[in-house]
């Protein structure tokens, strides 16, 4: 199964949690993720504090991963 791994730029708060919209995007398929993204990154770009997300799916498992951290299963 071939792997995709995409950048998502988010900020962080209450009202979003980040998890919960990896977790939402990773269980779309790829290319709703790529019109999800579009609607994320116009907000996120004009934060000051933007946090970088990986998405990686590979044979079916999903990770997050967040700057200076490990990937995380979901």
């Amino acid at each position: 199964i071939k792997g995709y791994s995409i950048w998502i730029w988010i900020r962080a708060s209450s009202y979003n949690p980040l998890f919960d919209i990896v977790s939402y995007l990773t269980r779309r398929l790829v290319t709703n993720i790529k019109i999800e993204i579009k609607r994320l990154i116009i907000p996120a770009i004009k934060t000051a504090n933007p946090i970088i997300f990986k998405i990686k799916s590979m044979n079916g498992i999903k990770w997050a991963r967040c700057m200076n951290r490990e990937p995380r299963p979901i």
